[in-house]
């Protein structure tokens, strides 16, 4: 880059070097985003609305999943279903967040899968995980 700037005829070398430091010094100020861990959780759940029916329908079943482990805590056969069901839920949830990717207009008003499949992890996985 210096090499770039010594190549310039005349006296501009100067003036681009002025015009690079005080854009690095206006980036560095202007620098918007999440900077701490906290910052970053807040910012994710701000980005979600709550409103929407299918993110409710989402912790309600995760509500009745909850509540179906407490209740059959004391029967094999009840916990041996659940543990499957929720264990092949957690297995699909590749293919959940690709074809949610793809069709998420069909239920929500926003597009919240991305390919990394974090917000399947937190609200679809995540809690799966926590039951079993």
């Amino acid at each position: 880059m210096a090499e770039e700037i010594e190549e310039i005829p005349g006296d501009y070398s100067e003036f681009v070097s002025d015009i690079q430091d005080e854009m690095s010094t206006i980036f560095k100020e202007h620098h918007i985003g999440p900077q701490s861990y906290f910052e970053h959780w807040e910012a994710f759940f701000s980005a979600i609305d709550w409103s929407e029916p299918f993110i409710q329908i989402l912790i309600i079943c995760h509500l009745i999943l909850l509540f179906s482990v407490i209740l059959s805590r004391n029967h094999l056969i009840p916990q041996i279903t659940l543990f499957l069901f929720m264990s092949s839920c957690v297995v699909a949830s590749e293919w959940v967040n690709e074809w949610s990717s793809y069709n998420y207009s069909q239920f929500s008003s926003q597009n919240y899968f991305d390919k990394r499949g974090v917000f399947c992890l937190f609200f679809f996985s995540g809690p799966l995980l926590g039951f079993l």
